[in-house]
């Protein structure tokens, strides 16, 4: 996807400056959503000029309005699946520290704790990293990347438990883990360098 450039970003900010939201914090998310639509129109080969006129003929004042309160529900939402996300990587990350702690002193329920905090891994957290980033993230780039990351993720989690359940093919999911996620890193690299060439 074509990235803006700084002037192009100003027009974009003059803009909605004019429409005078009763939330000025909101004018950054704002700038978000209508970069993305003019982005969306700059890849299908036109100018920045026809498509910033294309978007802003589109919007409105009144338009811009009702874009920034529904920018205002859709960031309270995510700031929600954000901390849900956060706490349930936390307690994943928890659940097989501990279990790691028991195996290695010798204590009783390790092998469960491992495949627990496994299954809270990439059934919790996995799938709400996937969750909020397919509702908030148009770029096939981007949910190309999270599902990268998911699945190696899932792996590797899974390979841990097998490995410390003494199950057949741990190590090798451990190892597809690992390439699934340089994958994931040789792609964000491509992506980010993409984005930082000026059009």
């Amino acid at each position: 996807m074509h990235a803006l450039e700084k002037d192009q970003l100003r027009k974009v900010e003059d803009k909605i400056r004019e429409a005078e939201l009763a939330n000025p914090s909101l004018s950054i998310d704002l700038l978000d959503h209508i970069c993305c639509m003019i982005e969306e129109k700059l890849d299908d080969d036109t100018t920045f000029d026809e498509a910033e006129k294309e978007v802003l003929e589109s919007i409105n004042t009144q338009q811009l309005k009702e874009i920034a309160l529904e920018t205002e529900f859709l960031t309270q939402n995510k700031i929600v699946m954000k901390k849900r996300t956060l706490i349930t990587g936390v307690i994943s990350l928890l659940i097989i520290l501990a279990a790691i702690v028991l195996e290695y002193t010798g204590l009783k329920g390790g092998p469960l704790l491992i495949f627990v905090g496994a299954f809270v891994g990439i059934f919790g957290f996995g799938t709400m990293i996937i969750i909020d980033r397919f509702s908030y993230t148009k770029s096939k780039e981007s949910r190309l990347k999270t599902i990268l990351g998911f699945i190696g993720t899932g792996f590797f989690l899974a390979g841990i438990a097998f490995h410390f359940t003494a199950w057949p093919f741990g190590p090798a999911l451990i190892i597809t883990g690992g390439i699934i996620f340089f994958g994931y890193f040789v792609l964000d690299s491509i992506y980010s360098s993409r984005n930082n060439v000026t059009i």
